[in-house]
């Protein structure tokens, strides 16, 4: 690049640097905008022997899913230090941290970014990989024939993580299904090759009472598990699957995503007993 100034517009998931030069100019924005946001400035865990980022923002997830570039704070003295804008290789953010230390691991034996489908269940270049499915030729979504049901009393109050659930499902390519019986109607349908899913995501709710799961969404369900050909298959989990989906770059298994209630456990061990985890 030449030394003419350049303009980037730039979000910070961390406290804004200002920095300028009569050759970079790094204009910052307050919010993100994955319209507007050329590249995601955060920290970056200085113990972890790979580029992952401190802290698993909702700025850096939504980054993440729109194939944009999130680097380290030193980034930004590096660009002005040598009057360009770099996106070299050492700045770059390639790991979102999860709630399951499993998914954490320095996979060495990762052959390729590149490989699709992506059947590690790892963090490890979880941002490029999605980058790379973003801006592939055909555009494939993390999400997409996804359909997620917020189940459960705590999403009602707790408004703003229901908005940033709901936001980061859209931006991923998902659906938002609104209600019980909206989700039981698509659990019932029968539409031989189908891609869709349903995803029961469940709040931390510790009562059957207070699950958001109707005894007609349960019945579904659980008839479903019994003869599953040509049905839409149904996933019931806690909140941390889709955010470990995320940094993982591919729709995790329910394994460790159990829900808190008696009857979200009891239909998410069917699941597992019946071989419908992933």
């Amino acid at each position: 690049m030449n030394n003419r100034s350049s303009t980037l517009r730039l979000t910070f998931s961390v406290r804004p640097i200002h920095l300028f030069n009569d050759a970079v100019n790094l204009r910052i924005l307050k919010d993100f905008n994955p319209f507007k946001t050329r590249v995601l400035v955060t920290s970056i865990l200085g113990e972890s022997g790979q580029n992952t980022a401190k802290l698993r923002t909702m700025k850096a997830m939504r980054a993440a899913l729109a194939g944009i570039p999130i680097v380290d704070k030193s980034w930004c003295d590096a660009c002005v230090d040598s009057k360009e804008l770099l996106l070299e290789s050492g700045h770059i953010v390639t790991s979102l941290p999860t709630k399951i230390p499993l998914f954490m691991r320095n996979m060495s034996d990762i052959k390729s970014i590149y490989d699709k489908p992506r059947d590690l269940s790892t963090a490890t270049f979880g941002i490029p990989s999605l980058a790379i499915c973003r801006r592939s030729g055909q555009e494939v979504l993390l999400f997409q024939n996804v359909y997620v049901f917020l189940a459960g009393n705590v999403w009602k109050h707790d408004t703003t993580k229901s908005k940033d659930i709901q936001l980061l499902v859209k931006e991923g390519g998902g659906s938002i299904l609104t209600s019980a019986s909206q989700s039981t109607k698509m659990v019932k349908e029968e539409i031989p090759g189908s891609e869709k899913q349903v995803v029961i995501l469940c709040d931390d709710s510790n009562t059957d009472s207070a699950s958001g799961i109707t005894k007609a969404l349960a019945r579904a369900v659980s008839d479903l598990y019994d003869r599953p050909i040509d049905r839409t298959p149904v996933f019931i989990v806690n909140s941390k699957w889709l955010f470990d989906s995320i940094s993982c770059a591919k729709c995790l298994e329910t394994e460790e995503y159990a829900p808190e209630h008696p009857i979200g456990i009891s239909l998410w061990r069917l699941g597992k007993e019946k071989g419908i985890s992933s």
